[in-house]
C-alpha cells in the first residue's frame, strides 16, 4: 500500500516534469547546444524527482524495517507455534521507533541543505540547526525554506 503510493507519487511527478520540460521554450532551443550542454539540463531536470524518490525510498525503508519484526511473528507463530523472544523484543525496540525514524528522514533533507551551504558544519551540529530552523517556521509563520 504505502510503497505502492510513493511509486505513484514519484512516476507522477516524473510524468509532469517531463511534460513541462516538453513545452517549455528551452526545449525547443536545445537542438541548437553541444551535447555535454544538453545532459547537464536533464540531470538537472530530474534532480527534483530523484530526491523525492529518495525521500519516498526512505520513508518506505523505515515503514518496513519497523514492521518487518512483526509480520516474522505473524508467519513464524501459526507455522512452528512459538514465538522467538528475540523477534517479540525487536518488534517491542522498533514498533515506537517508527516515529524517530519518520522524524529523521523529514528533517535530512534540511540538514543535507544547510551541510552543503557550510561545508565546515558538523552532521550533529547541522541537524540540530534544521530541526531549530523548522521551529522558528512555525512559530514565526516563515516561508519553508531552509537557510
Amino acid at each position: 500500500g504505502v510503497a505502492a503510493c510513493m511509486i505513484h507519487v514519484y512516476w507522477t511527478l516524473k510524468g509532469r516534469e517531463l511534460a513541462v520540460a516538453r513545452h517549455s521554450f528551452r526545449h525547443q532551443l536545445r537542438n541548437n547546444r553541444p551535447e555535454a550542454e544538453r545532459n547537464a539540463e536533464r540531470r538537472a531536470r530530474h534532480a527534483l524527482s530523484k530526491k523525492i524518490a529518495k525521500q519516498g525510498m526512505l520513508y518506505v525503508g523505515a515503514l518496513f524495517l519497523t514492521y518487518i519484526w512483526s509480520i516474522i511473528i505473524h508467519v513464524l507463530k501459526p507455522a512452528t507455534g512459538k514465538t522467538p523472544f528475540t523477534l517479540l523484543l525487536l518488534a517491542q525496540i522498533f514498533i515506537p521507533l517508527q516515529g524517530f525514524f519518520n522524524f529523521a528522514i523529514y528533517i535530512r533533507p534540511y540538514a543535507l541543505n544547510i551541510k552543503t551551504s557550510d561545508p565546515n558544519c558538523s552532521c550533529l551540529r547541522a541537524i540540530i540547526l534544521a530541526i531549530i530552523s523548522k521551529c522558528d517556521e512555525r512559530t514565526s509563520g516563515r516561508s519553508s525554506q531552509v537557510r
